[in-house]
């Protein structure tokens, strides 16, 4: 896999000398999930491991086990922007996995599949992984709150 990833950065013109770290670890998760249907599961998740590790990131298996899951899923994603969905990810997986993974994985997985439109996927990652869902929750306990207290139950 590290030639494929030393071949990715010098197609975009630099050597690895000049990329920043970031752009490193990002151009190496955008070629990992541009040819995970030629590697097993566990050679996706010793991928992933060793990126972390190189990165600083801490990884469960757990996690692990679902961005396996994503991986297969997007292989099968038949839309006309998968290069844009697996650019996106890329974009985003060191910061998601380092500020909130629980979340991120779960936007991985809407995006991995393609239940979210691109411009969707964009916009709940934008909010914070689907701060917007959790909003939503939040509106509509504060409405079973209100119901409960004007039945006397609160």
């Amino acid at each position: 896999m590290l030639s494929l990833c030393a071949t990715a950065l010098a197609e975009n013109g630099k050597t690895e000398s000049e990329k920043t770290k970031e752009e490193v670890f990002e151009e190496q998760v955008q070629t990992l999930l541009e040819n995970t249907a030629e590697m097993s599961d566990e050679e996706i998740r010793e991928e992933f491991r060793r990126l972390a590790k190189e990165n600083d990131i801490e990884i469960t298996e757990k996690e692990l086990d679902r961005i396996v899951k994503v991986c297969r899923t997007l292989e099968k994603v038949k839309t006309n922007d998968r290069k844009e969905r697996i650019e996106l990810i890329a974009e985003n997986f060191y910061n998601g996995l380092v500020e909130a993974p629980d979340k991120f994985l779960g936007w991985l997985e809407d995006v991995g599949s393609g239940k979210y439109t691109l411009e969707d996927a964009k916009n709940a990652l934008f909010n914070g992984f689907g701060k917007a869902a959790d909003a939503v929750a939040g509106f509509f306990s504060s409405v079973s709150n209100f119901f409960d207290g004007l039945a006397g139950k609160g």
